[in-house]
């Protein structure tokens, strides 16, 4: 089947990662999804507050009208949740879905663009920032390895968490062309070049 829809004026891409357990869909948390014109993926983010560094447009939208619907017992969890233990699947759950301004010019919510039931980048950068200091963002990134400079590295707080700086997280050695990166910065800018304007 082929499914043909209108190309739209995205805002914001993020996606929202469950883990199916035994007692249904536990929401885990919300990663920013950074891609590229043609949707693949570049990067995820991790804020210390989601709606960090967005205008007071976009985060009272997404406020009130589009992270609600991923909460734990709405009509949309609970109907993935039915799916899922139809097919009796165990395990990690990632949902992605973006924000869009319309033909008047309004911000609208794509509910679900995918259902990943896997591990998924946003929820590899999840488990990342379990290693990150409180009140720090983090964001994880696949690059080319031109992209990283021998100098880059990490700095570790008291407790042996991340708390500053740019590390690669493969081998650069047995790399061919790209590198998986983590950057931890304690505001938001200085890891992520990215504009929350809603435009």
């Amino acid at each position: 089947q082929l499914l043909a829809e209108p190309w739209v004026k995205k805002v914001l891409d993020f996606s929202v990662q469950y883990q199916m357990e035994d007692k249904g869909l536990r929401k885990l948390g919300l990663i920013r999804l950074q891609n590229d014109l043609r949707g693949q993926f570049k990067a995820c983010i991790a804020a210390t507050k989601f709606c960090q560094g967005m205008t007071t447009e976009l985060a009272r939208f997404l406020m009130q009208h589009a992270l609600p619907v991923y909460e734990e017992g709405g009509a949309l969890v609970n109907l993935l949740e039915s799916q899922l233990q139809a097919v009796s699947y165990k395990g990690p759950v990632g949902i992605d879905a973006f924000v869009y301004r319309d033909e008047s010019g309004g911000l609208v919510l794509r509910q679900l663009c995918e259902v990943n039931p896997r591990y998924t980048m946003g929820r590899l950068t999840l488990e990342l920032a379990k290693r990150v200091a409180p009140g720090h963002s983090i964001k994880f990134e696949i690059v080319k390895n031109t992209q990283f400079s021998d100098g880059d590295g990490v700095e570790l707080d008291a407790k042996g968490l991340f708390c500053r700086g740019r590390m690669c997280l493969n081998d650069r050695d047995q790399a061919d062309r790209f590198l998986a990166c983590l950057s931890v910065g304690k505001r938001l800018e200085e890891i992520a070049e990215i504009e929350m304007s809603g435009d």
